[in-house]
């Protein structure tokens, strides 16, 4: 819908005054003219915030439907909530006209409306006539010839509390003459004294708490964002919405209404909008509820607010410029994203796929292109070893992208396979960032060596974690050191494993130390927690069929035969993942192997053809979008699938088709048995397609890793 919009709608709207452009848009919407989001709801988006339950974390900001004209068709548009108003207790026309102005050559809106808007009672009238059950706030403000401003919102907490899901108390708009004065600490406090009484007045009749926000200015200096934030924490508000438009014409390219005056919004905004939410958060803590908004254009700026510190995020300007499909955009990307937003942190310092089952199933040879997820890196770096023709590595985590630049960083440009071992293969040895330093900094891309010369907040460099172990950090990291501290807990040291000298011995101390643990209360209650196995890649989806498979609602059993595999299935000397499970290292010589892209045996090949790789921060879909008809021979997807939706499933799966050679092959893991694409793949896509499930069985009884139910393999079927 935003490309048709772009190309079409946007230049016929652009043609007339702003705020007609606007009302056209409220009429079409409440025809039924444009069309609702074909997104379908993730329930993996979904979040509790001030203890209401949004579908997804996009919200129309207040503005847009000042009059409660729209808010049901809003919310088919896509967005988890909506926000009415600004609305004042009395009807007021606002400030003369022209007063809204497109900045195009920006993507910006400057407007100085004033609160125009037809007052409570008409807002009051159409949100019980829609009896809404969406997620719908009220924006309150004061009359502009208010004699009690502080008792306008007040008015308007008791005018909406028996409809509003929330409420916004706006005293941050640059367009009402001294309405940002109430953002002063003492005018501050007498207004949500006051806000907060009456909401507690409404609460006791109603017998429900409306939860109440407050709406803040991106203008304000250090000492005013000290002020607000003393205050709100003190009167213990519901939340902040950061931020209003701003006055600031900063950073702004030469064009068209640059000099009109009035609250700027749009793209220019997001910088200083975002800066100032990172600030508020920094200040007011982890757990007061933000609501970002200011230039939210796409799901990754939409993704910029929420690591800046935001619970949910708001958009309004820039659907003037992208169109109404781009709340659908943004929760598709939101979504295509949601690995990286629940794992914001180093995922995988080892990559937990065993890449000899890789390279069996693809039957990988020289001159092949491949695509792969890329997680830790170890793998990609494996299939070099064949002397492929490239290698696309996409990933969604930051820290994965700067992890397997540098791992391709240091087989250039490191001396020899001793320093590549030294630097990824050996915990404690405290010279490898200076090695680092040496041989790999100076030859990294900038934003690479920024990431890992910054420091945390023990003050140390992020490289001066392989002069300790990176193996024991990220979320599998902790994951592994969680299992060894309940096992001591229970009195099992899982590192004496290390100790045993043959599969038979091996055997005994799975048996005798490590199976009875799954009998244990603690540990058969923490396997019915799906979030406390993310760390295995476990989601929701695979967890309840898992658990179907046994009596308790628990995957304890399934865990139990997983591990058992990966003690007593193949030799410990042959084993990297079981040292890393149970040691939480990797073995020293004479122990056992290294992981295949640390064998002295692949070394030459790897460092030659290391330029062969390129690594993306994008997902898989995207990337592929980009690439030409018949041009790829290899897919590696991981687990990723068992996080995705049917439809995108769909279009991954649609751009695999069409970038297939004739002989492609696909591989992936599950964490249940079977293929998630079973019965979810549209019957067209699906027909070019063959299942080698025979061959998958028998690589899947190979994999050393264990941790996954089922690994997978379908070949491009014969025309």
């Amino acid at each position: 819908m935003s490309g048709l919009f772009s190309s079409l709608g946007r230049k016929g709207l652009f043609l007339l005054d702003p705020e007609v452009a606007h009302g056209m848009s409220i009429a079409a919407l409440r025809s039924g003219f444009i069309p609702t989001c074909n997104v379908p709801h993730d329930p993996r988006l979904q979040q509790t915030v001030a203890g209401l339950v949004f579908p997804n974390p996009l919200g129309m900001a207040a503005g847009y439907d000042k009059n409660a004209e729209v808010p049901g068709p809003l919310l088919k548009l896509g967005f988890g909530f909506t926000e009415i108003g600004t609305v004042t207790p009395r009807a007021q026309a606002g400030n003369p006209k022209p007063r809204i102005f497109r900045l195009v050559e920006n993507e910006a809106v400057i407007n100085r409306l004033g609160f125009n808007n037809e007052g409570h009672a008409a807002a009051l009238s159409r949100l019980i006539a829609a009896g809404l059950r969406g997620i719908v706030g009220v924006n309150i403000g004061a009359n502009k010839d208010s004699d009690d401003r502080i008792a306008d919102y007040v008015k308007g907490i008791e005018t909406f509390s028996a409809v509003a899901s929330y409420f916004t108390a706006n005293i941050s708009s640059p367009n009402t003459p001294g309405l940002r004065d109430l953002q002063a600490r003492e005018s501050l406090s007498a207004l949500l004294s006051a806000v907060l009484a009456q909401r507690d007045r409404e609460a006791e009749k109603l017998s429900r708490h409306v939860p109440v926000f407050l709406k803040i200015a991106p203008d304000l200096t250090e000492e005013g964002l000290d002020d607000i934030a003393a205050e709100v924490l003190s009167h213990r508000l519901d939340g902040l919405i950061v931020s209003n438009t701003t006055l600031s014409r900063d950073g702004l390219v030469p064009g068209s209404n640059n000099q009109e005056t009035g609250g700027l919004s749009g793209r220019p905004l997001f910088e200083r909008s975002t800066a100032v939410l990172a600030k508020m958060r920094k200040r007011v803590g982890p757990d007061l509820p933000i609501i970002g908004v200011g230039g939210v254009s796409s799901a990754e700026t939409a993704l910029e607010k929420i690591r800046a510190g935001a619970d949910l995020v708001q958009l309004y300007s820039c659907m003037v410029y992208e169109g109404p499909g781009l709340p659908g955009n943004i929760i598709r990307g939101l979504s295509e994203r949601l690995f990286g937003m629940l794992f914001s942190g180093l995922v995988y310092p080892q990559i937990w796929e065993d890449p000899d089952v890789d390279m069996q199933a693809m039957e990988l040879c020289e001159g092949h292109s491949i695509v792969t997820i890329g997680s830790g890196g170890c793998n990609a770096l494996a299939y070099l070893s064949q002397s492929p023709k490239s290698i696309d590595v996409v990933d969604l985590n930051p820290h994965h992208i700067a992890l397997n630049r540098l791992k391709l960083a240091a087989f250039r440009h490191l001396p020899s396979h001793g320093d590549v071992v030294r630097q990824f293969g050996k915990a404690n040895i405290g010279s490898n960032s200076e090695g680092y330093d040496r041989f790999i900094a100076p030859n990294l891309d900038a934003q690479t060596r920024a990431y890992w010369s910054k420091r945390t907040i023990a003050g140390r460099r992020r490289i001066s974690v392989f002069d300790r172990n990176i193996y024991r950090t990220g979320l599998l990291g902790r994951f592994i050191g969680a299992g060894h501290l309940l096992a001591r807990l229970h009195g099992v040291k899982l590192q004496d494993i290390a100790k045993t000298r043959s599969m038979e011995e091996q055997r005994q101390f799975f048996d005798e130390k490590v199976a009875p643990l799954f009998d244990k209360p603690m540990i058969r209650w923490l396997t019915k927690r799906k979030s406390s196995l993310f760390g295995l890649g476990i989601p929701p989806r695979q967890y309840d069929e898992l658990a179907s498979l046994s009596d308790g609602n628990t995957i304890a059993p399934v865990l139990r035969r997983r591990l058992e595999k990966l003690a007593c299935d193949f030799s410990l000397k042959d084993n990297y993942f079981a040292w890393q499970a149970f040691a939480r290292r990797y073995p020293d010589a004479g122990e056992g192997t290294l992981p295949d892209y640390l064998k002295s045996e692949y070394y030459d090949a790897i460092r030659r053809n290391a330029d062969r790789v390129t690594v993306h921060h994008a997902t898989f879909t995207e990337l592929l979008a980009s690439k030409p008809a018949s041009s790829v021979d290899r897919y590696v997807l991981l687990d990723a699938q068992d996080w995705m939706s049917d439809v995108q499933i769909n279009e991954l799966w649609a751009q695999i088709s069409r970038t297939a050679t004739p002989d492609a092959r696909v591989i992936f893991r599950t964490a249940a048995e079977k293929s998630v694409i079973e019965g979810r793949l549209s019957a067209d896509i699906r027909a070019q397609w063959s299942y080698l499930e025979d061959r998958s069985l028998e690589l899947n009884a190979k994999d050393r890793s264990a941790i996954y139910g089922g690994f997978h393999i379908y070949q491009r079927a014969s025309a």
